[in-house]
């Protein structure tokens, strides 16, 4: 227990009638938001509370900071360490949240005290002051009074869509770098086996090739544990012309 890391969370949000709604996937408080609870030992403080900005995607980089592992320059997430040693640290700028309601996606992001959000274009925008109308019942999108408050959140909405793409992006590319060293490893692999059975005249796919396949097919599902995978990968490769000098040396 003194080791352990707790997070509390659950799904998000639902409507019980509010907007005349009945359900999930809307943009208002009452089903973007999420309860949170964060217990780190040695970092967190029992009965603190924040009311600093957070994501889900931070849940990622914060346990593996929390675990003293590498965080990728290129996630969208950010720790939560420093707001778990500090609750009065002021968190992010603001959270981004999108999701999709029948043929429509809904985007919008929440600062402090302001929601701005889109339903597919700039023509289905909507802005609400949540210092003065918490529950969002009061649409300032055309209100001239609050034009320089919408211009602020469109750029920081487009900032915030923009980072969330390029994050999207970034992940894609790593799976597909991922893909094509799987390729390579296992044509490297089927060229071991095939020296294996040469040398020794092994039948195809022999207990000792059997094993190496199955190992592989395994590192294949591990889709995000390249750096290990290329680890065990080579030790395997080792291995296998260890077994083939062996062979030799038998024969």
């Amino acid at each position: 227990w003194q080791d352990t890391i707790v997070i509390f969370t659950s799904d998000h949000g639902y409507h019980l009638g509010e907007h005349f709604m009945w359900g999930k996937v809307t943009l208002f408080e009452e089903c973007a938001r999420v309860p949170l609870i964060i217990r780190a030992p040695g970092i967190t403080r029992a009965g603190t509370s924040t009311d600093a900005l957070v994501e889900l995607v931070d849940f990622h980089p914060t346990l593996l900071e929390l675990c003293g592992l590498e965080v990728k320059s290129h996630l969208q997430g950010k720790s939560l360490v420093p707001i778990l040693g500090n609750p009065e640290s002021p968190g992010k700028k603001y959270a981004y949240t999108v999701v999709s309601r029948g043929t429509k996606l809904g985007r919008s992001i929440r600062t402090k005290d302001w929601r701005y959000a889109q339903w597919g274009d700039p023509g289905m925008a909507e802005l609400y002051d949540l210092t003065n109308d918490p529950q969002e019942y009061v649409n300032l999108i055309a209100n001239p009074g609050s034009s320089a408050q919408l211009d602020r959140m469109k750029r920081l909405f487009a900032e915030a869509r923009q980072a969330a793409e390029q994050a999207f992006k970034d992940g894609q590319n790593t799976i597909q770098a991922f893909q094509e060293k799987q390729t390579e490893v296992a044509e490297r692999l089927q060229r071991i086996a095939a020296e294996l059975e040469q040398r020794a005249h092994l039948a195809p796919l022999s207990d000792a090739w059997s094993a190496y396949r199955d190992r592989l097919q395994q590192l294949m599902l591990i889709g995000n544990r390249l750096n290990k995978g290329q680890a065990e990968l080579a030790t395997l490769e080792q291995n296998a012309a260890h077994s083939a000098d062996e062979l030799a040396t038998q024969k």
